[in-house]
């Protein structure tokens, strides 16, 4: 078994020139942090596991980060920061990718949820309730996916 055990850190790594790129094309300035590249995972969970990642590094980028001079005018740095975090704790492997953006627009989630038919106009939903909805199949606040 700890022959299949690999670092994660390599496929981290791969997503410096993803973010990098991703954001050029959204009009971002980003950079990535990474922490925890020692923790290893068995090397069928580190191929299953990229796309994802990837999918959730495109979220921040896409929606979670502004653009340079909406976080300037917010009295932020015009540079966004993506962090992937990796870590071992009580017997499990836990992968964090977090952002400095502005945060889940829950208005704007609760909307599309409506439009959808996954919520009813008058649904008093909790917050919990509405910000799950982003896990849901096929769920995007994007206008074009």
């Amino acid at each position: 078994m700890t022959i299949r055990m690999l670092p994660i850190g390599p496929t981290f790594t791969q997503f410096k020139r993803f973010v990098r790129d991703a954001a050029k094309n959204a009009g971002k300035e980003n950079i990535l942090e990474i922490h925890g590249a020692k923790t290893e995972l068995d090397k069928t969970v580190l191929e299953k596991i990229a796309d994802p990642l990837k999918h959730m590094v495109r979220n921040s980028i896409d929606h979670g980060i502004e653009t340079s001079e909406a976080r300037v005018a917010a009295g932020k740095p015009a540079e966004g920061v993506i962090s992937m975090d990796a870590y071992h704790q009580e017997g499990n492997v836990y992968i964090e990718i977090r952002d400095d953006g502005r945060g889940i627009d829950v208005a704007k989630v609760r909307d599309k949820a409506i439009k959808q038919g996954l919520l009813k106009p008058g649904d008093d939903a909790n917050e919990d309730k509405i910000l799950s909805m982003i896990f849901l199949p096929g769920f995007s606040t994007a206008e074009t996916v």
